[in-house]
């Protein structure tokens, strides 16, 4: 069976046209079947009365059918309203999805190149520091770049001589690994690992700490000295807490405190916002003491050592 036909258009009627005429002639057919019954082909056969509300009958059907095909009207109208909206916000979601393709494919290209500018960097710091020293390049080989947190701990223990991070600090760091942008986030806590490691190897013959380092030092490996990157200490709300004191509270070496245990407040914001799984790194400054390292307590999101805004 074929779709009934528009005859002054010649287009196929839309399915709201369709439901209306068939409607109209459902009534239309009804109201044969009750002028039939009623003998209303036959008006004139009856007396004047009988003929009054008999007329009065038919006029109040027709008044009901005319109203009730207005209203389908309408709601055909609407309908078809609705449906061009429909297709004008389909229009503009595939423009926007079309959008954030395009964004994606420009943010990996930029990533790429970000990646090969940091290697390209990361080749002469070390040919550099190797020129510093008079020692050959390849055995100042660090790893360029990491793709994990696990990747960037076993790194900076097996390469940073004068970084110290126990086997305690490193907390849920599978947590990081899984989540969106983690790679980015291991490669920048790579960055901030070999900037403490510098700043210790060096803090001799500089008067500042970590800050000034990285602020006025020229250091080979640098870290942002900025307050969304980096904080010296905690705020006013933290330290009068002694709850989130205690989250602060990590392993050290007993040669830095003989408990083995130290407050630490400084940290590298490896990431920016306001996610309880950014990732942080809390570190002591031990530096220009026994020691002569900077000593990690602790690396994982940003739950576990909650503020006021986080708690």
């Amino acid at each position: 069976m074929t779709d009934p036909i528009e005859p002054t258009t010649g287009e196929p009627l839309s399915e709201w046209e369709r439901i209306r005429r068939q409607w109209a002639e459902e009534r239309l057919a009804e109201f044969d079947a009750f002028a039939e019954r009623a003998g209303l082909r036959e008006l004139l056969g009856g007396d004047e009365g009988e003929n009054g509300q008999r007329a009065q009958t038919v006029a109040e059907l027709r008044r009901q059918l005319q109203g009730r095909d207005e209203r389908l009207e309408r709601l055909s109208a609407a309908h078809d309203q609705q449906q061009e909206e429909l297709k004008q916000l389909r229009s503009r979601l595939a423009e926007q999805e079309k959008r954030l393709r395009d964004a994606d494919a420009q943010r990996l290209l930029a990533e790429t190149a970000e990646a090969d500018a940091r290697s390209e960097t990361d080749q002469l710091r070390v040919q550099l520091v190797a020129a510093h020293k008079g020692d050959e390049a390849e055995d100042l080989a660090w790893p360029q770049t990491v793709e994990t947190f696990e990747e960037a701990v076993a790194a900076a223990k097996q390469h940073l001589e004068h970084l110290a991070i126990p086997k305690a600090a490193e907390r849920e760091l599978e947590s990081l690994d899984a989540a969106q942008g983690s790679e980015n986030w291991a490669q920048k806590a790579w960055d901030g690992l070999r900037a403490l490691n510098e700043y210790a190897e060096n803090a001799e013959e500089f008067s500042g700490g970590f800050w000034e380092w990285c602020e006025h030092g020229r250091p080979v490996y640098s870290w942002p000295a900025t307050q969304k990157k980096l904080a010296m200490r905690e705020s006013r709300t933290v330290m009068e807490s002694r709850d989130l004191r205690a989250k602060r509270l990590f392993q050290i070496s007993r040669e830095v405190k003989a408990e083995g245990r130290v407050h630490m407040y400084a940290h590298l914001k490896v990431a920016e916002g306001g996610g309880d799984n950014i990732p942080r790194i809390y570190f002591h400054d031990d530096a220009r003491g026994e020691t002569g390292k900077v000593h990690v307590g602790f690396i994982g999101p940003h739950r576990l050592v909650p503020n006021t805004k986080t708690s």
